[in-house]
């Protein structure tokens, strides 16, 4: 007999969360390590409210108590129904409704989902029904403005977020300005020149008054104290007058007087309110070669270490850390199978590593968004407390609402509900 295929879930380690009375869906062919070519038999047993069927176990949990504890048993067959495996897989059952009027600062932190955003959106909109206050940190918006974030699109956490980048970059003070947010996404940044050189809008902070701050990069140039920024493309007023002009760099945590990476001189100097939650999620670019897994433990170490820095600044915060999906399985021109063997690799190495950790949780996000439907060209529902059936892109990439890496607003979503009953279990 062939053994059977890994579980890619925490086994022996912290639970898994199922929010209370949300949509989930758990597909099968993202719990193993398996080719997705291959089509798993595989069930979840003893989770009262979800239904197994062929591709996926789903439903809703009602009934169950809050904050309920349990276990499942996560049983594999294979094709020849001649093998049979079965791991207990522990779970914890959270109602955000119960967290009502409850209030967190969160810092979103990640690569080009991030910068899209729609993953963030959706845990802000499962907030919003529960009553609960995510005050969000960042100068990034998201996709649909409901939240802000860091985030650099095609960046790893280590040449993004871990060291000192070469992009020449300004802070400047702005007042009474008509335009108030800026859209700081892949093909809707707003550019601006000013003493020869032209500026990215890279970030924002501007109240209701129209006062606060933009944050403004271009490869290499300099501006002076004070002087006018004239708009050249995107939205944002016609002409702006700056003052304070500050060097900063590029990477928001790196502190150009110390040269280290510091929370909590990004946090002083934007004038954020001290962060409860670090939510973050990479992957892509860092482990981006199909069945490398020598990638895997410098990937982790990265992540490590800054966890360990924000651990450091802020020891009462909790850190969430999801883990993204793998593609879209019906694209021919990728190699999804060996996207996904790094991606579970790293997965089961990081449940291995924080699974006696008291503030760090790893969510397995890929387990619950949907390979097909998730990236596919359809009119697409992923819960019903979303309002709206959301009419998804046609397939031009970001700028038509997917591509075969990044997640439809559906399947964005879905990653948003998986990470949800992580961010408002620490809630007290």
């Amino acid at each position: 007999k062939t053994p059977p295929p890994k579980l890619a879930l925490p086994v022996n380690s912290s639970p898994l969360k199922f929010a209370k009375n949300k949509d989930i869906n758990i597909y099968y062919d993202s719990l193993f390590m398996q080719s997705y070519k291959a089509s798993p038999n595989v069930r979840l047993t003893n989770v009262n409210g979800l239904v197994n069927y062929n591709r996926q176990c789903c439903g809703k949990i009602t009934s169950l108590a809050d904050n309920y504890t349990s276990a499942t048993t996560v049983t594999y067959i294979d094709s020849d129904l001649d093998n049979k495996v079965s791991n207990i897989v522990n779970y914890k059952v959270v109602n955000g409704a119960t967290k009502t009027n409850k209030t967190a600062n969160v810092l979103f932190v990640g690569d080009s989902f991030t910068e899209i955003g729609w993953w963030v959106d959706g845990i802000i909109g499962n907030a919003v029904s529960d009553g609960v206050t995510l005050n969000t940190i960042g100068t990034m918006d998201t996709s649909n403005s409901l939240g802000m974030t860091e985030n650099q699109t095609g960046g790893t956490i280590a040449n993004s977020f871990l060291g000192k980048r070469t992009e020449s970059t300004y802070k400047v003070a702005v007042s009474s300005l008509t335009v108030k947010a800026y859209e700081v996404h892949f093909f809707k940044y707003s550019t601006y020149t000013s003493n020869g050189y032209t500026w990215t809008v890279t970030g924002f902070k501007i109240d209701t008054n129209g006062n606060g701050y933009l944050r403004l990069t271009t490869s290499s140039g300099t501006l002076p104290t004070s002087g006018t920024l004239t708009k050249t493309a995107g939205v944002g007023d016609t002409s702006i007058a700056f003052t304070g002009a500050k060097a900063i760099n590029r990477n928001p945590f790196w502190n150009p007087t110390t040269d280290v990476i510091d929370f909590k001189n990004y946090i002083s100097e934007w004038g954020f309110a001290n962060p409860n939650i670090l939510c973050f999620m990479f992957g892509w670019n860092d482990c981006s070669v199909p069945w490398d897994v020598n990638a895997i433990d410098g990937f982790i170490n990265n992540i490590d270490n800054f966890i360990t820095k924000f651990n450091t600044d802020y020891p009462t915060a909790k850190v969430i850390f999801a883990i993204p999906p793998f593609g879209y399985t019906r694209d021919p021109m990728q190699d999804v199978d060996g996207i996904k063997y790094v991606r579970l690799n790293t997965a089961l190495k990081l449940f291995e590593k924080y699974k006696a950790s008291t503030f760090v949780s790893i969510v397995p996000s890929y387990a619950f968004v949907d390979s097909i439907n998730g990236y596919a060209t359809l009119d697409f529902m992923p819960s019903p407390y979303y309002a709206e059936t959301i009419k998804l892109g046609n397939g031009t990439g970001r700028s038509g609402a997917y591509d075969e890496v990044h997640n439809n607003e559906g399947g964005m979503k879905q990653i948003g509900d998986s990470v949800y009953p992580y961010i408002v279990d620490t809630l007290v």
